[in-house]
């Protein structure tokens, strides 16, 4: 994998890891000149296109949320049918790594993590959407110490496959709330109490309910008392452990009521930790409010194991206290499990295939989808060769792939071409270029080399990189040469200075066959042709070229389009 180019525009370089659900890589955006992050589903989840479908819409209600907290997602797409999404990338390690490799830490630095992922969920639960996996491995602790949370929402698609569910359980079991694990919703609530999870496991480096199993782990999180980690790690603040018991109460209305509430408590014992005060509990008077209803599902589930141990307690009546609870919270869970696979399954409205709505503008697209009772949301607009602006460059899921009624599906509006041709500049002023290229989606460089010339008027371009006609994208920068003038050049010394050696190594990648290749070269002598020949896709080139100057530009040219800009420095003197 690493090598492929997506799509002629994503360059994977490296391999971040592997999940339960995705293979994420390191990628370089070729076209906007940055590194992002990629994920491809693994297998057998490339194959379920309901699933993929499902993961593209949370990810993408997800995209509207704002928050430095929060990783941004930008598209679903597919190479060579495995389908992958892209996001920014976020430098750093997973709070797991630093967990396990540097735990405990101060209440200071704890806090200071625990304060990143709440704003993170704030922006999130502000926005209707409930993370649902706020797991250490979801959480990315950055270079500068705050953190970011990853995937959020995409909880909500495991419902969409027959197997994922199962393989994330013991990914997310360690966090799950006791209302979760009983067949209960995500909701804001139990997000808050999985913040907890994780501050407990910054302060004392195990999580609050060690346990060898999910199903052992979740009765641990219903039945067990709260673990003090003041007997952990005695250096923890009295206050800070309150506020970690409150967030891991055992019911969702005895949590706090929002993550804004929680970071307000963080914030107060953060500044009489900084300034030496002393602080007491509660740190504000008033009983949290009862904002988080029960689950129904685990309230029903809950009576039924009663009544059916109720109808067997001959056979129980021996049996050990603690050992009929585990049987009650145990059928309890079952049987949540069950009721909550009965709401997403046996009511599910019908399927119907997707219409190919590929090359119809938008309001066509809408209408043809409309019909087939689905909903359509914009994704994104991606340049297009052969597509109009403003209509459908490709549907997700794909045309005919079967969906349920009411499912939202994706469309990806074209931009028109993302190339378009350089301009002639020479003769007009740097201001008329601006205006001229800016009108065509081309910026002009901000850095401007003079020139002597008796042709072209002092202050007038004189040369421009790359030269006119040229095709390029659109958002590429031009470079100027102004003239000096005449009188400039004839009263300036000339400096014999003297030649060095450039040298270009490059794979051809992207292209589809035999493709005529140029190299332009621009150094302190100007901008001057150095390869021009017929390649085969993957030709390794090395190029070795004179010029004069510390450092030179070459732009690499496919078929007369501009596909790469390098800047090499000089590697040696060549004699006079």
């Amino acid at each position: 994998m690493i090598g492929s180019i997506l799509g002629v525009r994503y360059e994977i370089t490296a391999s971040i890891g592997d999940g339960p659900i995705f293979s994420a890589y390191i990628a370089h955006d070729r076209i906007q000149d940055r590194d992002v992050c990629v994920r491809f589903f693994r297998s057998p989840f490339d194959k379920e296109a309901e699933f993929v479908q499902a993961v593209g819409l949370a990810v993408g209600r997800s995209a509207s949320v704002r928050s430095a907290s929060v990783e941004v997602i930008w598209e679903l797409d597919s190479y060579e049918g495995a389908p992958f999404f892209v996001g920014e990338l976020t430098r750093g390690a997973p709070a797991a790594e630093r967990i396990r490799k540097l735990a405990p830490f101060s209440a200071s630095v704890s806090i200071g993590t625990a304060l990143s992922v709440l704003e993170g969920l704030a922006a999130l639960h502000a926005a209707g959407i409930v993370h649902g996996d706020v797991g250490a491995a979801n959480v990315i602790i950055e270079l500068d110490g705050s953190a970011k949370l990853q995937l959020g929402g995409v909880w909500e698609a495991y419902r969409a496959s027959q197997t994922a569910g199962a393989v994330v359980l013991p990914h997310l079991a360690a966090s799950l709330a006791p209302e979760v694990s009983a067949g209960g919703q995500p909701s804001p609530a139990s997000d808050l109490y999985a913040v907890g999870v994780l501050l407990f496991q910054l302060l004392t480096g195990r999580l609050p309910y060690p346990a060898e199993t999910p199903l052992s782990m979740a009765l641990k999180h219903a039945t067990d008392p709260i673990p003090s980690a003041r007997a952990l790690n005695p250096s923890i603040p009295r206050v800070l452990e309150e506020i970690l018991k409150r967030a891991l109460a055992k019911e969702p209305s005895a949590r706090y009521a929002t993550a804004s509430e929680m970071s307000a408590d963080l914030r107060a014992l953060q500044e009489a930790l900084r300034f030496g005060k002393s602080i007491g509990w509660p740190i504000r008077h008033g009983a949290p409010a009862a904002t988080h209803r029960p689950v129904a599902p685990q309230m029903s589930a809950t009576r039924l194991s009663r009544r059916f141990l109720d109808e067997e307690a001959e056979e129980t009546s021996d049996l050990p206290v603690w050992l009929r609870s585990s049987l009650l919270i145990g059928l309890a869970l079952l049987c949540g499990l069950v009721l909550t696979f009965l709401l997403f399954n046996v009511r599910k409205p019908r399927m119907v295939p997707v219409p190919n709505v590929r090359n119809m503008t938008l309001s066509e697209a809408r209408s043809a989808l409309k019909g087939a009772h689905l909903e359509v949301r914009v994704q994104s607009h991606v340049p297009n060769e052969k597509v109009p602006a403003e209509s459908v460059v490709d549907v997700v899921p794909g045309p005919g792939v079967e969906v349920r009624e009411g499912s939202e599906v994706a469309v990806r509006l074209s931009t028109g071409s993302r190339f378009v041709e350089v301009p002639e500049l020479n003769g007009r002023t740097i201001d008329e270029a601006k205006a001229i290229l800016g009108a065509l989606g081309l910026e002009l460089d901000e850095r401007v080399d003079t020139m002597p010339s008796s042709e072209v008027p002092k202050g007038k371009i004189v040369a421009q990189a790359p030269s006119a006609r040229t095709r390029v994208d659109r958002g590429s920068h031009v470079h100027p040469s102004v003239s000096a003038g005449a009188a400039a050049s004839r009263e300036r010394p000339i400096v014999d200075r003297p030649k060095v050696v450039y040298t270009l190594k490059m794979k051809l990648t992207g292209l589809d066959g035999p493709t005529r290749v140029k190299v332009e070269m621009t150094d302190d002598d100007g901008t001057s042709k150095i390869f021009d020949e017929q390649r085969q896709p993957d030709d390794n080139v090395e190029i070795v070229a004179e010029g004069r100057g510390a450092k030179a530009t070459f732009r690499v040219y496919y078929g007369g389009t501009l596909v790469k800009t390098v800047t090499k420095e000089a590697e040696t003197e060549r004699p006079k």
